[in-house]
């Protein structure tokens, strides 16, 4: 499927379908690739509803990481496009600080160098 992302776009959905509304703490990894394959295949717009999808589903599962990810990419997509990200940037920054102190990760990094992209 390399460099065809939107054949992934159909067992992704349907595994979307099958997860959805199980107590998984894994399942906002599922709208996650679905945004990253939409921001390839069809654009940011239909990416920032599935990792939105994934933000929310991670928040409700109490998965940080995944939350941290999702608040990450929406904050990209939105800098990607020239826009500001004020609200997506917000998010991005409340879920950053509740890693305080913990172990380096590449995504708290990603995450960091989100935050200072999206400063002015």
């Amino acid at each position: 499927m390399a460099g065809r992302p939107e054949e992934g776009l159909e067992p992704v959905d349907q595994a979307i379908e099958l997860m959805r509304g199980l107590d998984n703490v894994l399942f906002p990894q599922l709208p996650l690739v679905k945004g990253d394959l939409l921001a390839v295949a069809a654009g940011a717009d239909d990416a920032r509803t599935s990792f939105r999808d994934a933000f929310v589903s991670a928040d409700a599962a109490g998965a940080r990481m995944w939350q941290l990810r999702a608040a990450t990419r929406l904050a990209e997509l939105r800098t990607n496009a020239g826009e500001p990200a004020g609200d997506e940037r917000a998010a991005l920054r409340a879920v950053y600080q509740t890693f305080a102190g913990e172990s380096e990760t590449a995504d708290l990094v990603d995450a960091r160098v989100v935050l200072k992209d999206t400063e002015h």
